[in-house]
């Protein structure tokens, strides 16, 4: 699962901006969370754990096909295409 360092508490605000409402923790560790469709992100702290069951499922079919495969990070800056997406995504997100 993918795991952002972060500040919690600016997290949790990008999240309220696009429309979602954090709920407490499940756990005494956990400091918040948000679920949504097919995502969950749980605040500990330092970090948001983020799982995204249903593509992490689907890349995980899709990848079986082959014997060997990778992936790499590539961050947002480099990869003008995805930054596009990832805002548009954001923007979709606060309307």
């Amino acid at each position: 699962m993918p795991v952002i360092e972060c500040d919690a508490a600016a997290a949790r605000e990008r999240l309220e901006a696009a429309g979602l409402e954090p709920q407490p923790g499940n756990t005494d560790h956990e400091r918040w969370r948000v679920e949504a469709k097919d995502a969950t992100a749980v605040a500990y702290d330092g970090k948001v754990v983020i799982d995204l069951r249903e593509c992490r499922l689907r890349a995980r079919e899709a990848l079986a096909v082959f014997d060997e495969w990778s992936l790499t990070h590539v961050p947002r800056e480099v990869n003008e295409h995805a930054d596009a997406l990832a805002n548009e995504a954001l923007d979709e997100g606060s309307r």
